[in-house]
This record gives C-alpha cells, sequence and structure tokens, in this order.
C-alpha cells in the first residue's frame, strides 16, 4: 500500500496509478466536519481490506473550506473519493458502503447521483485521471466531456441498477390506490388500480431504516431485491410479473401482478381437504418450487401465506424478498421466516432449507387443527419450540416418514421429495 499527500488530499493506492483506467464510475463519500472522523473510522478499514485505491481529504480545515463552496459546487460533500477496478467492484463497493454507513447524513454532492437511499453514498461517471481537455475517448470512437455533472454515457447507463429506476416526489398520477392491504414497519402493502392497462395491481413499499437488520438491510433493500428476483423470474407464470419501480423521495416501490385468489393459508383454515387433494396441492407448489431453484435462487421464506390459490385452482408464489442465490451477490444471509416453517438453526440457506418449509407445509395441511394452535399461540412461541410443536404421532407412518426426513435434511434435493409425493399419491 502506498501513501502520497499534496496540499488538499492523501492518496492510498494499491496497484500502480499509472496503471489504473483513467475514466469510470468513481464513487463518493460524503462528510462534514461534524462527522467526518465516525465516517472515516466505518470507511477506511472496509476500503484498505478490499484494496481500493481512494483520496481522502487531508484535513478538517480543508473539508470546511470545500463544504463551503470555495472550490466549487462539484467538490462539496466529498470527503473520500474511491477508483473501483471493474463493474463488479464498483457495484459491491457502492453496496457494502451503503449498509456499514447507513444512518448517517451528510452535504448533498451536486455532481452525483445517491446511491439507493443513502444519506453518504454517491457515485459520478467521469475521469480518474486528469488530462488537459478533461474528454475520455469512449468504445465507439466519441469524445466525452468530464464537466464534472451528473452526466453518463449511453453505454454505461445500464452499469448501476440505481441509475435506471424514476424518482418522483409524489406518487404517479396512473395510479390509484384502492386498499391498504398490510402495514409494517419495512413498509406497507397497497392494492391498486393502473390507469395506463386498466388493471389492479399490488404496490410494495420499502421503507428506509424499517425493520432493520444486523447487516444493515432495511426495509428499502429488501424490496429492490424482490424487484431483482421478480426481473429474473419473469419467465414464469407462477410469480407475480413485475410491471414497474421507483423511488418517492427515499421510500421503494414496487408494482407487481395483484393474484386473485385466497392463501394457502385460508385454504387450510376454511376448507375439509382428503389426503389425495393435500398430496394433489402439494404436488404442485413443489413444482413450483423446483422451477424457481432451476433458475438459481431458494424462496428462503416458504409458508402457507405466501402461496397463494387463484380463482383457476393454479398455484402461485409470492413475497420473494428474502430469496436466496449462491450464484450472484445477495443481501446478507439473516435466519428469518413463517414461525412454524423455518429451521431456527440453520447458518446459511441451502435447497433443504426450502425442502424443511415445504414438509412443513404438509403437515399443516394434513393436520389443520395444529395449525390453528400454531397460529393462535404465535405470540408466545418461543424459537425452541417451534420444531417440538409437530406432533407427528398423529400421522400416518409414510406421511410421518417424509415429515421427519425433511425436518432433519435427509432429503437433500427437491425433485427426492416430489417423488416421495407422487408416490404416496398414487398409492
Amino acid at each position: 500500500m502506498d501513501i502520497e499527500q499534496n496540499n488538499h488530499w492523501s492518496y492510498c493506492s494499491f496497484f500502480d496509478q499509472k496503471k489504473m483506467k483513467n475514466h469510470g464510475f468513481k464513487i463518493h463519500i460524503s462528510g462534514s466536519i461534524n462527522n467526518a472522523h465516525i465516517l472515516l473510522n466505518i470507511s477506511l478499514p472496509y476500503l484498505v481490506k478490499s484494496k481500493l485505491n481512494f483520496k481522502v481529504v487531508s484535513s478538517l480545515n480543508k473539508l470546511e473550506l470545500q463544504n463551503s463552496g470555495i472550490y466549487g459546487q462539484s467538490q462539496i460533500g466529498k470527503l473520500i473519493t474511491i477508483y473501483p477496478e471493474d463493474n463488479k467492484i464498483l457495484n459491491k463497493t457502492l453496496f457494502d458502503l451503503h449498509l456499514i454507513t447507513k444512518g448517517y447524513n451528510s452535504p448533498l454532492i451536486p455532481s452525483d447521483f445517491q446511491y439507493r437511499n443513502s444519506g453518504v453514498v454517491y457515485y459520478r461517471y467521469g475521469l480518474f485521471i486528469s488530462n488537459e481537455s478533461n474528454t475520455i475517448q469512449l468504445s465507439n470512437g466519441k469524445l466525452f466531456k468530464d464537466t464534472r455533472e451528473r452526466i453518463v454515457p449511453p453505454d454505461f447507463q445500464s452499469l448501476i441498477f440505481d441509475y435506471q429506476v424514476p424518482r418522483y416526489s409524489i406518487l404517479p398520477k396512473h395510479l390509484i390506490i384502492l386498499e391498504v392491504l398490510s402495514v409494517r414497519g419495512k413498509g406497507s402493502t397497497y392494492k391498486v388500480f393502473d390507469l395506463k392497462d386498466k388493471k389492479i395491481k399490488i404496490m410494495k413499499e420499502g421503507k428506509p431504516l424499517g425493520e432493520i437488520e444486523d447487516s444493515g438491510i432495511d426495509g428499502t433493500d429488501r424490496v429492490i431485491w424482490e424487484a431483482f428476483i421478480l426481473s429474473k423470474l419473469n419467465c414464469l407464470t407462477h410469480v407475480p410479473s413485475l410491471h414497474d419501480y421507483f423511488y418517492i423521495g427515499n421510500h421503494f416501490y414496487i408494482i407487481e401482478d395483484f393474484i386473485e385468489g385466497s392463501t394457502l393459508e385460508n385454504y387450510c383454515l376454511q376448507s375439509d381437504f382428503n389426503r389425495l387433494e393435500i398430496l394433489s396441492i402439494m404436488i404442485q407448489i413443489t413444482e413450483k418450487v423446483n422451477s424457481i431453484h432451476k433458475m438459481g435462487f431458494i424462496i428462503n421464506d416458504l409458508s402457507m401465506g405466501n402461496i397463494i390459490i387463484d380463482l383457476s385452482q393454479n398455484i402461485h408464489i409470492i413475497d420473494l424478498e428474502f430469496s436466496f442465490s449462491q450464484d450472484i451477490e445477495c443481501p446478507p444471509f439473516m435466519n428469518v421466516g413463517t414461525p412454524g416453517f423455518f429451521n431456527e438453526n440453520r447458518k446459511s440457506t441451502y435447497i433443504k432449507d426450502d425442502i424443511y418449509s415445504l414438509v412443513c407445509i404438509y403437515y399443516y395441511l394434513l393436520l389443520p387443527s395444529e395449525y390453528s394452535k400454531l397460529t393462535e399461540s404465535i405470540e408466545d412461541l418461543q424459537k425452541n419450540q417451534i420444531y417440538s410443536n409437530k406432533n407427528l404421532g398423529l400421522l400416518k407412518n409414510d406421511d410421518k416418514e417424509i415429515i421427519n426426513k425433511g425436518l432433519n435434511g435427509e432429503i437433500q434435493d427437491i425433485n427426492s421429495l416430489l417423488l416421495y409425493f407422487k408416490e404416496l399419491y398414487a398409492i
């Protein structure tokens, strides 16, 4: 690590700056004389551990002058400037800094784009190394002049998802709220009417700092992640289609399909299924889950409350904000789920966790009276009681075996579970 200093900046380099690309997205951490020491204590260990090239304002006096605008409007707020080597590092660094600095606020950086709803993390496209003309030659041969303004060349606009998200001050006029379906700390869910296509849809809200997790993930981050998941699963007809996403202020919203029907929870409590009907439902659900697994995602929070049976008796899976993938960068793991449907002892997410949830669903469909007991005592449940609440002695031996294997992690893949259900159905 090399450190250099001039009268305004201190530079930290992990590779020769002469070998650094001369343009791209730069990341800025905004600071003031009141919070600079806190933000430096938070950010610098991460930047050094990640071996990122960066520079820091050399003194609080310089930062105070900078924030007064004496060096130009484009310099206001800039406490740290970071130079990511490639697009993967760019997006990871933006997201990580967004999490570790959550809750702090600093002066707006006039030349930059705010990252998500962060109060301190910003980014801008421009020169890494200045030249006399302040121009960048793009891959198409055209010249782009770096004027330190919020301008991104077209070829680079897709590199940061957040750049593409519209930002509004009020709800778009074509959306009319019909009903508030739920209100939680992390955000509310609404039924809305879309004047553009004359259809009823669902609008989900993510609130900044709402139900914030240990990692810094909050309601906004979860809904942003769900938007990404739905965009990746758009070829599947049994998950809601994503129609739109946008910010209103610092709150993030997605617009998705409204699926008319009833949750499996309501079916369980109101209907009288026979065993063959239950096995038919479980085969359908397991096939739907399997198709999501084939797309590279584990649902991670599967229960009867997020499975809908529509008016044509088709199965749909909703609420995918806790889904996980081992192939792409995901929000940090958090062991959450609906009480009675997840293994509270797990340390990370695997396919067998969805299998665990599926056999729990099977158990409660077979014994709806047990599900009634669970829902009635949900507030009193202790974590170590969730497993013991499943009274396997009430079941037939075949059902007891498959549920017990699923709960103990002995069914390793979803196809094996599907085969079990199909064999039971055929008996």
